[in-house]
């Protein structure tokens, strides 16, 4: 996976900056035996949380499980070395540029903060559909301990564990699936976008959308970068960690 050539179309060459030789073939058979065990220790996961552990420390039922994805990523770990792979496959490997990588990380958040994120709230708008519901944060205002506890959680749930999953993971065997070409690099892009922002419900269906398009732009950012992850852990956790700045300063954000 993530087969490179010499050029400087991204960190990791042109070649793998779009679609072409790369993640390894894998079998529906296979993919469904994956994703069913994923899919039966995340759900135990959250129902864990979402019925003893939230309840017992006053939550809702919806609120976010971190622990949820970085359990996920813990399996992917290890079925990836049943199969001979690593994350390494996925794109968490340094990049043959680290300046360039950096580059592109700041570009991609310059990207969202000012054009994107707005784009994609004047489109929730134009739908007629309710901003995202940041409720479930008030608590964070003014609490700094609470603050740094989710800063904490942004960078290592949200920025790598995420990243893994959704960008590195899914969206390489999703591709993989359909055979690698442009047509299935597309949909796995959108497919992973889509369920990234279903990932989000406690932000009501105005989160779902523009997450989720977010979450599809974060997919074309992963091609444009070579199939490295460490510009877009950079982007998540540093998005991350506006939106709860702003929360813990009560300048809530609407993304």
């Amino acid at each position: 996976m993530g087969q490179t050539s010499e050029g400087a179309t991204g960190p990791e060459g042109p070649s793998a900056a779009m679609p072409g030789p790369g993640p390894r073939a894998i079998t529906w058979s296979g993919f469904g035996r994956e994703m069913g065990l994923i899919l039966l220790v995340g759900g135990a996961v959250w129902l864990l949380f979402a019925f003893l552990i939230h309840p017992a420390i006053g939550w809702p039922k919806l609120a976010p499980v971190p622990a949820r994805t970085m359990v996920i990523v813990g399996l992917i770990w290890w079925l990836m070395r049943q199969r001979g792979e690593s994350f390494r496959d996925l794109g968490l490997r340094r990049p043959n540029k680290l300046w360039l990588a950096g580059v592109l990380g700041f570009a991609f958040l310059f990207a969202n903060l000012l054009i994107f994120g707005p784009l994609f709230a004047e489109l929730r708008d134009a739908l007629g559909v309710a901003p995202s519901d940041q409720s479930f944060f008030d608590p964070l205002y003014g609490n700094l301990p609470l603050y740094l506890m989710w800063l904490t959680l942004a960078w290592a749930a949200g920025g790598f564990a995420e990243e893994i999953f959704f960008r590195g993971y899914l969206l390489n065997r999703v591709a993989a699936l359909l055979g690698g070409q442009r047509l299935g690099w597309t949909v796995a892009v959108l497919a992973q976008g889509a369920l990234f922002g279903l990932g989000h419900a406690y932000a009501g269906f105005g989160g779902v959308i523009t997450i989720g398009l977010s979450a599809v732009l974060s997919g074309v950012y992963y091609l444009v970068a070579g199939r490295n992850l460490w510009p877009l852990i950079f982007l998540h956790g540093a998005w991350d960690s506006l939106g709860l700045t702003l929360l813990y300063l009560k300048g809530v954000p609407d993304f």
